[in-house]
């Protein structure tokens, strides 16, 4: 089950209420294959997977450098996103939620010399950790934010959970 309400999603309750996997995903699937590519990007497909404390970098050197952050979440056991948002999900890519992974982007930017980190909600990366394929997918709702502000969040990159 999901947050409360949409509205209700404040940088708070997206830090608090993340479980995340108790694997490292960049050291258990170190490529990923995205074989529609990504939102602007659909001719890059196979990306590479490290892992930066709780953030997932994903890269892609060919035919030009890409990289972004993202936060995995077990499709089972996350609380995000309304439970029939992942069962339309895990039907229309035909996955179980214990294979599953869905992640947020994160994207930093400054603001007066400090960094703001931001949460995609809308547009996630959906894994698939048998097949290790990926899927950008954007929830057609606008009960998730697109730019949610986490503000004074703790640095990611180093935080251990």
């Amino acid at each position: 089950m999901g947050l409360q309400s949409p509205s209700l999603i404040t940088p708070e309750a997206f830090l608090e209420n993340l479980p995340f996997s108790p694997t490292k995903l960049g050291v258990s699937i170190p490529q990923l294959e995205f074989p529609r590519g990504v939102l602007g990007f659909e001719s890059h497909t196979l990306f590479n997977v490290s892992q930066l404390g709780l953030l997932v970098k994903i890269s892609c050197e060919k035919p030009f450098f890409i990289r972004f952050y993202g936060l995995p979440m077990n499709l089972a056991t996350q609380q995000l996103y309304e439970e029939e948002d992942i069962e339309a999900l895990s039907s229309a890519y035909q996955l179980t939620a214990e294979n599953t992974f869905i992640m947020p982007f994160i994207a930093g930017e400054n603001n007066n010399g400090a960094l703001e980190l931001r949460a995609n909600l809308k547009a996630p990366i959906i894994i698939d950790a048998i097949t290790k394929q990926a899927w950008q997918h954007v929830f057609s709702q606008d009960r998730y934010p697109l730019r949610l502000i986490l503000g004074d969040a703790p640095n990611l990159m180093t935080l251990e959970k």
